[in-house]
């Protein structure tokens, strides 16, 4: 599931809350200095500890730095009561954190399959549903998924790579010519070819 609520242009960000998740690196990682630099009190949720103090020496003093996997419930929970402290009334909240991968249901084993739908679509549910209750009626609410990344500038090897990896009669039943058309046809579609900015987002909030 991919939405976007456009949010209000014009918005002055002195002492408006804004909750982003995965900002280990790229995106997130962007979304949070922009953001933080432009007044927005960031709170910014990191998978992998040692981005933690990556991420913070970037950051002003205003910003909350956490881990944070949308996963897990507690740690949903701890992150709303870290909001609830500072605010009553969130402002935005950016929907980051991903797995990205490509393949057909016979590529991707089940166990990715599951751990790819508790990321992308329950985690985000579950934070979206649980920072409701302090959100504004005018809080946007974003997911990220069509902005330039590493992804969209290597997706051929990122295909390649997987192939690479796929058992000899699964490749021999789908054959090198339909990698060749997959690779292109990714290459060639809008996504790819016109990633919206970052700065999309930003704008949005």
């Amino acid at each position: 599931m991919i939405f976007v609520l456009i949010g209000f242009v014009n918005i002055i960000p002195d002492n408006k809350d804004v909750l982003i998740s995965g900002c280990d690196t790229v995106v997130g990682h962007i979304l949070a200095i922009e953001l933080d630099k432009q007044g927005f009190n960031v709170f910014a949720g990191v998978h992998i500890p040692d981005n933690k103090t990556i991420l913070k020496a970037k950051l002003s003093t205003r910003a909350k730095i956490f881990h944070l996997d949308i996963t897990k419930e507690e740690d949903i929970d701890t992150v709303f009561e870290l909001v609830q402290k500072k605010t009553n009334t969130l402002h935005g909240l950016i929907n980051n954190a991903r797995i990205i991968t490509h393949g057909y249901i016979d590529w991707t084993p089940i166990e990715l399959m599951r751990k790819i739908m508790n990321v992308n679509f329950f985690g985000h549910v579950a934070t979206t549903k649980k920072v409701l209750t302090v959100a504004d009626k005018k809080t946007s609410v974003s997911c990220t998924w069509n902005l330039r990344t590493p992804m969209n500038e290597g997706y051929a090897d990122i295909v390649q790579n997987l192939w690479n990896e796929l058992s000899n009669d699964i490749q021999e039943r789908w054959g090198n010519g339909f990698l060749n058309s997959l690779i292109t046809r990714g290459i060639s579609s809008p996504i790819m070819k016109h990633p919206d900015d970052p700065k999309t987002v930003v704008r949005a909030v």
